[in-house]
């Protein structure tokens, strides 16, 4: 009897804060992905901050910024973004993103454009912050990435962030 009670208040709370995100609605995000030993020996970081306003409900346009690091090499880009949330009436939304950035700095083996398609998960916390997990499809202008040991052009991997609604 209690795990049917513990089941029905857990299926519960994960219809608690099932809402479309409203037209008007602003959010800002930060994704990241931290590598503690990259191929080089280094810890290598990537952040992507976006800022985005949802023009009609569950969909929401805007821009990102990234800035990634490795030792003392530094790279930074700049980009708009889209992205469509499914709203299925319970804490976790499933969303789809398109982005599109400008990337240059030291950090990167060249200055390029990468466009990055992401689906992904999103966990409400509250009506106001939600953690955001999701599988990202990379395609860079020029031969950019480094996969077991050859030069590419597209990457595939996984950010983990949170975002705040306003």
């Amino acid at each position: 009897m209690k795990k049917i009670i513990v089941l029905t208040m857990l299926l519960s709370a994960l219809t608690g804060f099932g809402a479309a995100i409203q037209q008007d609605t602003m959010e800002i995000g930060l994704n990241g992905t931290l590598d503690f030993e990259n191929f080089n020996g280094k810890v290598q970081t990537e952040n992507q901050l976006s800022l985005g306003y949802f023009v009609i409900d569950d969909v929401q346009v805007g821009g990102i910024a990234n800035l990634a690091c490795e030792g003392s090499d530094i790279g930074w880009g700049l980009g708009p973004y889209g992205e469509i949330n499914f709203d299925l009436d319970s804490a976790m939304v499933p969303y789809v993103a398109l982005r599109l950035t400008a990337n240059f700095g030291n950090y990167y083996k060249s200055d390029h454009l990468l466009a990055e398609g992401a689906g992904g998960l999103k966990f409400f916390l509250s009506e106001s912050v939600a953690l955001a997990a999701e599988l990202y499809y990379d395609l860079a202008s020029k031969d950019i990435f480094n996969n077991n040991g050859r030069e590419q052009s597209s990457d595939f991997g996984l950010h983990f962030g949170i975002r705040s609604y306003f």
